[in-house]
């Protein structure tokens, strides 16, 4: 018996691209874009909204500067410290 019901997810139902042209699974930036939440009492704003873009690379240097440790010197990636705390970087 070969089984007809659709398997996994819906993305198009869930509609998690948001405004972004794709779905997850494709390479444009409803694919591969995903917002991502911090919360740090006393230390980052709460309801601050950043525009800040980041990549995986950069959560290496950003945890290293939060517990006080120096990069690796072939990491690529740059710290979003203070993007969580002041709300921008250059």
């Amino acid at each position: 018996m070969v089984h007809t019901r659709k398997v996994g997810s819906t993305p198009i139902f869930f509609e998690s691209n948001g405004l972004l042209k794709g779905i997850k699974r494709d390479l444009y930036e409803g694919g591969f874009r995903v917002p991502s939440i911090a919360r740090w009492p006393g230390r980052i704003q709460a309801g601050a909204v950043s525009k800040h873009v980041f990549a995986f690379w950069d959560v290496l240097p950003t945890l290293a500067e939060l517990i006080g440790q120096d990069v690796p010197e072939d990491t690529h990636g740059i710290s979003f410290v203070p993007t969580l705390i002041r709300g921008s970087q250059p």
